[in-house]
């Protein structure tokens, strides 16, 4: 056993962390049902309406709110949501570094980044530019995040980057920087 000394938030961000209950995103991604999600070949053949109505989708919206939530409880300054020929993925930066939170199935690419481009109030057939918006979240006790959303097209699909700020913890003051 070895003493040691530390203040009273250090200890609660550390138990806060040991303890903290990791977000099931597989019950969530378990939830969707297989007639829910139609898989789309080229960008081409995009209907809005039943995307639209998938981005709607309860399941849908919990993912996409479970990893937002998630990024802030772990303290991450991007998220990235990356198509990939055979595989979908999303990844935080944490402290510099890229971690693999998930990986998705590749059906749920359309309706993951549709879901982020309403949220972000930007055009969801809109499939060749890129394209930049924001959303801003209250969270319960006076905190606002506010997200930069960056949507860039790929060969397999749209990415999603989305920058986190957190306005309350904003420090302006040069002598706190």
């Amino acid at each position: 056993i070895q003493v040691m000394l530390a203040s009273e938030p250090a200890i609660k961000h550390t138990l806060e962390k040991l303890f903290e209950q990791n977000v099931s995103y597989e019950s969530i991604i378990g939830d969707i049902d297989e007639e829910d999600v139609q898989v789309v070949d080229t960008a081409d053949n995009v209907d809005l309406s039943e995307l639209e109505k998938a981005t709607e989708d309860a399941p849908v919206v919990k993912l996409v709110n479970a990893v937002l939530t998630d990024a802030i409880k772990k303290g991450a300054s991007d998220i990235h949501i990356e198509p990939y020929e055979k595989v979908f993925r999303v990844r935080f930066r944490i402290d510099g570094v890229l971690y693999e939170i998930m990986k998705p199935p590749p059906k749920l690419k359309n309706a993951i980044t549709s879901r982020v481009k309403i949220m972000s109030e930007l055009d969801i057939a809109e499939r060749r530019l890129p394209q930049d918006g924001r959303i801003k979240l209250k969270l319960g006790n006076n905190r606002e995040m506010d997200f930069r959303v960056n949507v860039l097209p790929t060969l397999f699909g749209e990415k999603v980057v989305m920058r986190l700020l957190d306005k309350s913890n904003l420090q302006l003051d040069m002598t706190k920087l």
